[in-house]
């Protein structure tokens, strides 16, 4: 993974509206700094936008191996498999949502994917609950290649858009691991927390530390799900739809864009 990711970067060509940056030698001096300069509310609504997708894919990756083999006494294989079989077919949905996005825009795409996610928070314990292994499966193949694919499709392009050309990688990467201390690894143990009353903090490197606070159930997790589901859909709603503006332009921005007529020009 490590050559492919290092054949990847060293191949890879910049954007045709950053290379004109470079050779006009217009590069942000302190491109975070720049980014929060004149993109503070979009890093914060992107890294918002990300709750509805990072928080539930670890859920339906990780904590779901816990609650399956635990509570629902399913086997540990089935389990696996099906999370597999879920994250090959969102190979192929990943690609298609996002394709879709760009058709219908990406902005009110997300906003029903948050819908859906919030909706799909109950059935989606209901349907393990039952026993079955075929709903069980059912479950988590669809909690990934359907729901998980339909916000995470979109999403790198809905949040690199919100930025300028000079600062957009820094201002995407601020929005992206901004959630992650909120809406990243802590998820599964959030989970387990609001599922037993109580979880240990081993994952976190505090071995023997154990929080609790009474009694659990798989609803409130449910309703864990439903309020990551809200934060990301009030995000997105403070974002301007983009999909098919022209973003080297000024007008598709309100102060990001400030500083683009330039580059603009370079690339005519």
């Amino acid at each position: 993974l490590i050559a492919v990711g290092l054949y990847v970067r060293l191949r890879i060509l910049e954007t045709p509206l950053f290379a004109a940056v470079k050779n006009q030698k217009r590069e942000a001096s302190a491109p975070i700094i720049d980014a929060f300069r004149h993109s503070t509310p979009e890093i914060l609504l992107s890294a918002g936008a990300r709750f509805v997708e990072q928080a539930p894919f670890y859920l339906f990756t990780v904590f779901v191996i816990t609650y399956g083999v635990e509570k629902i006494s399913m086997s540990r294989a089935l389990v696996l498999n099906s999370i597999t079989i879920g994250a090959v077919v969102e190979l192929f949905t990943i690609p298609l949502f996002g394709y879709l996005s760009d058709r219908v825009g990406r902005r009110i795409w997300y906003l029903i994917g948050a819908v859906l996610m919030a909706i799909f928070a109950f059935p989606y314990f209901l349907l393990m609950n039952t026993g079955s292994v075929v709903l069980f499966s059912l479950a988590v193949i669809l909690s990934l290649c359907v729901f998980h694919a339909w916000v995470y499709g979109p999403q790198a392009a809905l949040i690199a858009e919100r930025f300028g050309t000079r600062s957009r990688y820094s201002g995407a990467s601020l929005g992206y691991q901004l959630a992650a201390p909120f809406a990243g690894g802590l998820a599964p143990i959030i989970a387990v927390l609001l599922l037993n009353g109580k979880t240990s903090l081993t994952a976190l490197g505090l071995n023997g530390v154990t929080i609790g606070f009474g009694t659990g159930s798989w609803q409130a997790v449910s309703i864990y799900m439903i309020i990551l589901a809200v934060i990301s859909f009030l995000s997105v709603l403070g974002l301007k739809e983009l999909t098919h503006a022209d973003i080297s332009s000024t007008e598709a921005y309100t102060v990001t864009g400030a500083d683009e007529p330039a580059v603009l020009a370079a690339t005519d």
